[in-house]
């Protein structure tokens, strides 16, 4: 049987007979995975659970105690220190007030001015010459140029996937393309959560 570029294997339905102990199998395999399925889901709350509660104690509840100790820096009788720590976290700036303000006190230097241009399809040339001539202007010697030519990546994800219905073969790794099999056993239930958890440190 011959595989595919990412190695599942490659199969002709319409001409696959199917035999009664392949059959049962993928019962089996479809009953193992609605199983599986129900663990994912209870790990996944329980982690949900666990996270908020860990969050509750260590954003909310000891910082709290600290203050009211007026201290950010305790050590435990068992030797735990305990220190409170504050870090900024953010978005681009793009708002005009938050710019002027950011000006206003000293933070010019912080600011980048930048200049895109996007060409046409099929402009590649247009773009090397317009690009070619900014770089000879006196006013732009200082300034950075950035040529780039790029595929978005969902284009080129239906572009792969188009040219792989048409018989062709393409490099799915130099493309950046990945492909994935995946059976889906009954109506779906469950939806896509990007979690973040702990693991010690070695």
């Amino acid at each position: 049987m011959q595989s595919n570029a990412d190695n599942t294997p490659q199969v002709n339905f319409e001409d696959a007979v199917p035999e009664d102990g392949q059959l049962n199998r993928i019962g089996t395999l479809a009953n193992r995975a609605l199983e599986q399925e129900r663990e994912v889901v209870l790990a996944t709350r329980a982690l949900n659970l666990a996270l908020q509660a860990y969050r509750a104690t260590v954003d909310e509840a000891l910082p709290l105690a600290m203050a009211n100790a007026r201290t950010k820096d305790f050590t435990t009788e068992d030797g735990h220190r305990i220190q409170v720590r504050t870090v900024f976290n953010s978005l681009k700036l793009v708002d005009e007030e938050g710019l002027a303000w950011v000006e206003e006190h000293e933070g010019a230097d912080n600011i980048r001015t930048v200049i895109t241009i996007e060409f046409p399809k099929e402009s590649l040339e247009r773009a090397k010459i317009f690009y070619e001539r900014l770089t000879g202007l006196d006013v732009l010697k200082s300034s950075k140029l950035k040529l780039e030519r790029y595929v978005h990546d969902k284009t080129i994800g239906a572009f792969a996937k188009s040219r792989l219905e048409a018989g062709d073969d393409p490099p799915l790794e130099l493309l950046g393309v990945t492909r994935r099999s995946y059976a889906v056993v009954g109506k779906s239930r469950t939806k896509t959560m990007e979690l973040k958890g702990f693991d010690f440190k070695e």
